[in-house]
């Protein structure tokens, strides 16, 4: 693979997919770019119950599960949903904002506390961006395997992988929940987190990145052909490595008439 198709992105392992992967009766849901708002991509495996208001630029992934109740879920603007996640409003109302990453296999319920009712479960919601004004939006990030049951992870603040925050609970921006670590109080968050660091941020733009990318139907819906892409790690240093036992070959897809795009083959 020659250096100058070693693109420096960060991404989460994503696939788009195209109806005929999954055998008859199964569609891509996505809306137009050519319309006034920007498009959206739910991928045909995943599974939405309820009202679930998805809006532009939102990439949902294979086999996440997407369960509003009686309720709804709102996924904001670039909000990311990566496979397997599970979005769980049956015991209230859930906001995944603007920029929020959930990572695979990611678990977000709403749960609200009854005895904090002015307290509404939430993810990349309130706080402040670094350096910013504020009105600004930066990101915000549920780990791997990781759980948000009934918490709030406000802007520019991580849940770490297979972290938990309980009920009741705010991360505030600025602040990591270190990985496998249960928080279930306010007063264990500055003992079980670490500061957000400026590599942190880069991580968490660059995945934003490539999901919008994603998410426009120009690099979804109107592909020819079934384009895949596999997670390059981020290191600190500058470098990015393969996952172990998995090999990317970069290949080309694109729409009629539209610039073409890089993807990857994932072959184990």
């Amino acid at each position: 693979m020659s250096p100058r198709r070693n693109i420096f992105v960060v991404a989460l392992v994503l696939v788009v997919s195209v109806p005929n992967t999954f055998g008859k009766g199964k569609t891509i849901e996505c809306r137009s770019s050519v319309l006034p708002a920007p498009g959206y991509f739910v991928d045909p495996t995943a599974t939405k119950r309820g009202n679930v208001d998805i809006r532009s630029r939102v990439y949902v992934a294979p086999f996440a599960l997407l369960n509003a109740g009686r309720y709804n879920i709102l996924l904001d603007e670039d909000s990311d949903v990566q496979d397997s996640v599970r979005v769980d409003a049956s015991a209230g109302p859930l906001v995944i904002g603007k920029k929020a990453i959930l990572a695979h296999g990611a678990t977000v319920k709403s749960n609200p506390n009854p005895k904090i009712p002015e307290f509404h479960p939430a993810i990349g919601i309130g706080g402040t961006c670094p350096g910013a004004a504020p009105s600004a939006v930066c990101p915000s990030f549920v780990g791997f395997n990781a759980e948000v049951d009934g918490g709030i992870v406000q802007l520019d603040a991580m849940v770490g992988i297979l972290a938990r925050v309980g009920q009741g609970v705010t991360i505030p921006s600025g602040r990591k929940v270190k990985p496998g670590k249960n928080v279930t109080s306010d007063a264990d968050v500055m003992a079980l987190t670490d500061p957000v660091t400026d590599p942190d941020r880069d991580f968490m733009n660059g995945v934003i990145d490539v999901n919008v990318a994603l998410a426009n139907r120009r690099e979804c819906c109107s592909c020819q052909r079934i384009c895949r892409t596999q997670q390059r790690r981020f290191h600190a240093g500058g470098r990015d490595q393969l996952q172990p036992a998995h090999f990317i070959r970069l290949e080309r897809c694109a729409g009629p008439g539209q610039p073409r795009r890089t993807a990857g083959a994932v072959i184990p």
